[in-house]
């Protein structure tokens, strides 16, 4: 139960760090701090439930009499009732959530397995530190921390330098790191469905970063948004990268055209501090309950003859209060012999060990019994559960006047309270105390043997308490065939959605592939009217065609056009085919004013007309 409620309090922390970043930060330009942002609350979310702060409480009590009475028992030395099984719901789930957590670690494995066979299969080239692999299948481009894969084949030379410098930024800045770690912790918050919120979200920062970045050396951003729009295919993305594409396209074009946040909108993450205070004072503080006892006003005639010892651990604290009144009885009537001496230590022997006694606590109570009142004291099978309960002790006593003893219990939940303290023969009894049951009490002879007529009563309550839980686990039994056949029909019902799932879930990925075909057809169709309408207002007198037969005279003439209208035009890397076309050619455009534009043009055949035109405010080069 402890570690779930850990995960529990897990899986609450994202939720509070997803929300701020949702409401707050998801619409903002500022990406590095949403990145350490989220960072942050995917470490604060696993390092703070274990985090427990203690609050320590005093309280004062009246000091215990001495009683000769004795507290009811419900299980003794000599008779161990039947326990009744019973399903522990929190263990069940526990284990459900470990195999969940084991099949996405072993999810995540075979992620990586499959990106080093795909980094095996090809020959990477080391350029500048990065490890571009070409590849001849149909995949998106990504980025693995150093590792570029892309498809030459499947874009052009330009959407090509926009690729690679995309996941250049992925790389030189760790973006593989987030996606990693995000991965691991979704392994262990697999149930939580924000979990993969959260995922997305940081996926999502990683990519606007990539393209702010990207394009911040660029004079015109269309070309870039042009390439994002004609990258979004069905093409396969390895799980565990990041890349060029993603399926927010239009959400990626919307933050590059958006106004710079203003630094100031980070005061809003400060939100987080109160709430993340309010949720560990409710749920990380432990109170710390301290007992002490009241010193009496008048002392009582048996402590000044013996003194007193009360040994307890009765408390959230799991403290002993070993409190002696210490007097030498020496010092009495030296009618009082040594033998009554020890019989008077002896009656007032009051222990109580609970659920919290610890093996320390144990030990303190070995050695106050022997020093004291020459009792050894012995204990073992102790069995503790994951919150430090006590669940199963064996304890055994002998004396100085021949009088031994012992006490086993073992059950399935913490122990009742065992009460220790002396008979009126001198022996030592143990009682176990639960509340509404008979008294019972267990006298031990000089031999160590059960006085038979206890051991009557005690046999005769213990047959009846078998015989009542006896038919508790009949009912109990057939709660769990009811149960049992409730669950089957429930997991027949799951199977039936589960299909019935399946089945929409195909139809829906069918529709959101035709409506994403239809999306990028619609954008391509806005793009290019954006380009006509750029051309169509630019002057036509000083838009030029460049062809495939244009000799190097001919570009050389177009050179000098261009230069009448106070515009740079060059051109490189001019390739001819046999009967003379040009195959492939670099241009640039320079209006002298701030305004700038590039292209490489590559076929291979022969290459389309291109339009090239330059005015103060736009450029065009298309072919």
């Amino acid at each position: 139960m402890e570690n779930l409620i850990l995960i529990i309090k897990s899986a609450s922390l994202i939720a509070i760090f997803y929300s701020i970043y949702r409401f707050f930060l998801a619409k903002e330009t500022l990406f590095s701090f949403n990145r350490h942002f989220l960072l942050g609350g995917m470490i604060a979310s696993t390092l703070l439930p274990f985090l427990i702060i203690t609050k320590q409480i005093v309280i004062a009590v009246e000091p215990i009499k001495d009683s000769t009475s004795t507290m009811p028992i419900s299980q003794n030395i000599a008779f161990n009732s039947a326990q009744v099984e019973i399903i522990n719901w929190w263990q069940v789930l526990l284990v459900i959530y470990l195999v969940g957590a084991v099949i996405m670690g072993f999810r995540l494995v075979f992620q990586l397995l499959s990106l080093q066979k795909l980094f095996k299969k090809y020959e990477g080239e080391n350029t500048k530190g990065f490890v571009h692999i070409k590849v001849n299948s149909q995949i998106m481009p990504f980025s693995f921390f150093n590792y570029i894969v892309y498809n030459p084949k499947l874009h052009t030379a330009e959407e090509l330098t926009f690729i690679i410098n995309h996941e250049h930024v992925h790389a030189s800045q760790l973006h593989s790191i987030d996606i990693l770690l995000v991965n691991i912790f979704l392994a262990f918050q697999w149930f939580n469905p924000l979990a993969y919120l959260y995922k997305k979200a940081i996926e999502e920062n990683l990519e606007f970063m990539a393209d702010q970045k990207t394009t911040s050396n660029l004079p015109n951003k269309i070309d870039y948004q042009l390439a994002l729009v004609k990258t979004s295919s069905t093409f396969t993305t390895p799980a565990l990268v990041t890349n060029f594409k993603q399926s927010f396209i239009k959400k990626r074009i919307i933050m590059l055209n958006k106004k710079s946040s203003n630094r100031k909108n980070l005061f809003k993450t400060f939100l987080i501090l109160p709430i993340l205070a309010l949720f560990l004072y409710s749920f990380n503080v432990k109170e710390k309950v301290k007992y002490i006892q009241k010193e009496s006003a008048l002392p009582s005639t048996e402590s000044k003859i013996s003194g007193q010892s009360t040994i307890s651990t009765k408390n959230k604290t799991e403290k002993i209060d070993i409190m002696e009144n210490e007097n030498n009885l020496n010092n009495e009537s030296p009618e009082i012999s040594k033998e009554e001496k020890s019989n008077t230590k002896i009656q007032d022997v009051k222990i109580i060990i609970t659920k919290s006694t610890t093996k320390e606590e144990l030990e303190a109570i070995k050695k106050n019994l022997k020093e004291n009142y020459e009792v050894d004291f012995n204990y073992s099978n102790l069995n503790y559960n994951s919150s430090n309960e006590l669940m199963g002790i064996s304890i055994s006593y002998s004396d100085s006047r021949g009088n031994k003893g012992n006490y086993n219990i073992s059950t399935s939940k913490p122990i009742n309270d065992i009460y220790i303290s002396r008979t009126e023969k001198g022996a030592i009894s143990f009682s176990n105390a639960t509340k509404n049951e008979e008294e019972f009490e267990m006298d031990f002879d000089e031999n160590g043997k059960i006085h038979t007529e206890k051991a009557r009563l005690t046999s005769e309550a213990a047959r009846k308490n078998v015989d009542a839980r006896r038919l508790e686990m009949d009912k109990m039994r057939n709660k769990m065939e009811e149960r049992r056949a409730e669950m089957e029909i429930k997991r027949e019902e799951m199977q039936a959605r589960s299909e019935k799932m399946q089945e929409e879930n195909k139809l829906r990925n069918e529709k959101i592939a035709e409506k994403n075909t239809d999306r990028k057809g619609q954008m391509m169709e806005e793009f290019t009217k954006m380009r006509e309408e750029m051309e169509n207002k630019m002057d036509p007198s000083k838009l030029k065609t460049i062809t495939k037969d244009m000799t190097d005279a001919d570009l050389e003439n177009l050179k000098r056009d261009f230069e009448n209208d106070n515009i740079t035009f060059n051109y490189s890397g001019v390739r001819r085919n046999s009967v003379g076309e040009i195959t492939s050619i670099k241009l640039k455009l320079d209006n002298n004013q701030g305004s700038k534009s590039n292209s490489n043009v590559n076929s291979d055949s022969a290459i389309s007309p291109i339009t090239l035109g330059m005015d103060k405010n736009s450029s065009i080069i298309r072919n």
